[in-house]
């Protein structure tokens, strides 16, 4: 480990109401074969059960994890995320989802693979339902196994291997729920766009577009960064994500890379 850089890391998690899963995503940061970070809890919510599940995990995460929350008044995932980005510490900032749990050796990979002007992205392995059931019933434990997702019904489970000397796609496309970047990068760019108050898009593709216009790169880790996707009720439609995808449109026109309602002027900072 001597000679991998000791960035300062936040890692932001996106909750909204599931504290079964917070649990388990708190237990696999917990096991971390890198525990050099903070954990900065964005809360889309003031749920006490929240609170409460903090509390349990506080003695394990000593000075190292925060919660920052809102009134629950539709989403506003980004609005949450820039409050996150306003209260870490870390010039690198790591982005997963709360339905999403990471690999044991998740931070120690986007410690080592961080690259100056680069933002970084992963996958997700898809947990079926009875998957799912079982590790919030502690029927199976963590860290997951390969073998126990073989016979799960799980989908996109060779997303679980970790192959980090395996070629990957060149493409782009970072994902909300698995993605990192330093903080100056998203400074540049004035943070989450906060125009954006529905599912889709504002999270991870609208940053995306911004990034590259701003100079910046994207550099795929799939095979290293894993997360796994805790099976849940979709909660958006199709509406959403189109209405979303016609904003991101009308902005790229505009050309707004550093967003006028976004980290620093938000209209409700």
């Amino acid at each position: 480990m001597s000679n991998v850089p000791t960035y300062k890391i936040s890692v932001l998690i996106a909750v909204y109401k599931r504290t079964d899963f917070l649990n388990l995503i708190l237990e696999a940061f917990a096991k971390q074969t890198d525990q050099d970070f903070e954990i900065v809890i964005c809360e889309d919510d003031q749920n006490s059960e929240v609170v409460l599940c903090i509390e349990v995990w506080k003695d394990k995460f000593i000075n190292k994890i925060k919660h920052v929350f809102q009134e629950d008044n539709g989403f506003q995932k980004n609005k949450i995320l820039n409050k996150g980005i306003r209260a870490s510490c870390g010039d690198f900032l790591v982005f997963i989802d709360g339905d999403c749990i990471p690999h044991h050796l998740f931070i120690a990979t986007y410690r080592r693979a961080r690259k100056l002007g680069f933002a970084l992205y992963g996958r997700r392995v898809m947990l079926s339902t009875s998957m799912t059931n079982a590790l919030v019933l502690g029927k199976n434990k963590l860290p997951i196994s390969i073998f126990d997702l073989l016979f799960s019904g799980s989908k996109k489970i060779l997303h679980s291997f970790y192959l980090p000397f395996l070629s990957k796609e060149k493409k782009s496309g970072l994902w909300g729920c698995n993605w990192a970047v330093a903080k100056e990068q998203l400074l540049s760019i004035n943070g989450f766009d906060e125009d954006y108050n529905s599912a889709g898009i504002g999270e991870d593709v609208d940053i995306e577009w911004r990034l590259l216009l701003q100079g910046s790169r994207i550099l795929n880790i799939k095979y290293q960064a894993i997360v796994y996707h805790l099976n849940h009720t979709v909660h958006y439609s199709e509406t959403d994500v189109k209405k979303n995808i016609a904003l991101c449109e009308t902005k790229k026109k505009l050309g707004e890379i550093y967003c006028s309602n976004g980290l620093v002027q938000s209209k409700s900072h």
